[in-house]
């Protein structure tokens, strides 16, 4: 049986967003990052797991995108085009609740504050690896969980709160609606992930063919669709809409 570990990430830093367009992959950690990150510490320890993280296939942990959450710990949803839709539980607008407008003489941009809330997900598809996995989230509580150091440098520091582990059973729909990009030669959009197997080393880069955000997709059975799914890729939500 797999298992979910879930908690809440509580940003500590903020970060800021200076761009007119305020792209899906900016507003929130991916999955991606969240392994990243991870993965440092499984070397910083010398866990077995270590070994697994510059796999890129490797799916037998997965780690899904933080999606923000509402004041009411709801996890703010996504329409077809990729936007945040209003808390289905009290109605708070994602742009309302989390961002907020810092003018300066210069310039006007987007910031997220800290304090603000965000999904932490991973799945494991058996126990194998769940002793190591939560001596990494006791490293990451007490010191702190960085994908990006800084206040406009990545997305900051967070801490885990309200750790729960479950056993979860894969996903089936007959129509489904990703929530993350899916991995797919049959993609129309271009991805370029990056990858370093040490500090020292400058970051390999990877391009990859994908399907967006919002794309319907049927008869899918499993944790994740596509390719690459233990990067968060491909994450799907029953979708009932014609």
């Amino acid at each position: 049986m797999a298992l979910e570990l879930s908690a809440d990430a509580n940003l500590q830093t903020g970060f800021s967003l200076y761009s007119d367009v305020y792209q899906t992959y900016l507003l929130y950690p991916r999955g991606r990052h969240l392994r990243g990150a991870l993965g440092w510490i499984a070397f910083r320890l010398g866990l077995d797991i270590s070994k697994q993280f510059p796999e890129i296939g490797w799916d037998g942990v997965i780690f899904r995108d933080m999606l923000p959450l509402c004041n009411c710990k709801t996890i703010f949803k996504i329409d077809r085009q990729g936007k945040f839709i209003p808390c289905p539980v009290c109605g708070a607008k994602y742009d309302e609740t989390v961002l907020r407008t810092v003018q300066t003489r210069k310039l006007t941009y987007k910031e997220v504050s800290e304090g603000k809330l965000y999904r932490l997900s991973i799945i494991l598809q058996d126990d194998k690896w769940l002793k190591d996995i939560l001596l990494i989230l006791d490293y990451a509580n007490k010191y702190g969980l960085y994908l990006g150091s800084r206040h406009t440098s990545g997305h900051g520091k967070f801490i885990i709160q309200d750790l729960k582990t479950k056993e979860i059973k894969p996903f089936s729909y007959s129509k489904a609606m990703l929530v993350s990009e899916a991995i797919s030669e049959q993609g129309s959009m271009k991805m370029v992930i990056g990858r370093r197997l040490s500090e020292k080393d400058k970051a390999e880069l990877i391009q990859l063919k994908a399907l967006p955000i919002g794309t319907v997709i049927t008869n899918v059975n499993g944790f994740y669709y596509g390719e690459y799914g233990g990067l968060g890729f491909g994450e799907f939500v029953p979708y009932e809409g014609h």
